[in-house]
């Protein structure tokens, strides 16, 4: 018998802390993307004279490319390049539900004068930021270490923890 260590204990804490940095990089991620997205709805409405509902789709499809970008590569760091066109098309399949979602959502508060422009555009985006945070998680996951290290040796049974092997 082994002497006791904290081994799962470090694990769970750096899972956690990799949550936490997940959901801080997504919520950056979303803030910047909504930014743009409120900025494009208030050029094509206000300076374009674009009507409300087609300018808030617009600007909600110009952020999502936007979107994209910023999710892959920062807030969920999705190394494979190989897989961006599939993860392209899920994370706009998922958009395209949340873009009806938003649309919807922002016609009923507008048009019923429930709300300002702005803020219905708000409530719009925050409800699909929920749905969208879980679905990205799975989208720009990484794949498993196994896969990921194919290359390498797979450890014995009588080797050392994984942990030792593969984490830096």
């Amino acid at each position: 018998m082994g002497r006791p260590t904290f081994y799962g204990f470090r694990r769970g804490l750096a899972r956690i802390e990799e949550q936490v940095t997940a959901v801080v990089r997504f919520a950056i991620t979303g803030a910047t993307a909504t930014m743009f997205n409120l900025l494009l709805l208030w050029l094509l409405t206000e300076k374009i004279g674009i009507w409300r509902v087609p300018a808030s789709a617009l600007s909600f499809a110009l952020a999502l490319v936007f979107n994209f970008a910023l999710q892959k590569g920062w807030a969920f760091a999705s190394p494979l390049i190989k897989d961006a066109q599939t993860q392209l098309l899920q994370f706009v399949a998922v958009n395209f539900v949340n873009l009806t979602l938003n649309t919807a959502i922002y016609a009923v508060l507008v048009e019923n004068d429930l709300a300002p422009s702005m803020v219905a555009q708000l409530i719009g985006s925050a409800m699909t930021a929920v749905n969208s945070f879980f679905w990205y998680r799975w989208i720009f996951a990484r794949p498993p270490l196994a896969q990921a290290t194919s290359k390498r040796a797979r450890p014995s049974l009588n080797s050392e923890p994984v942990s030792r092997i593969y984490m830096p």
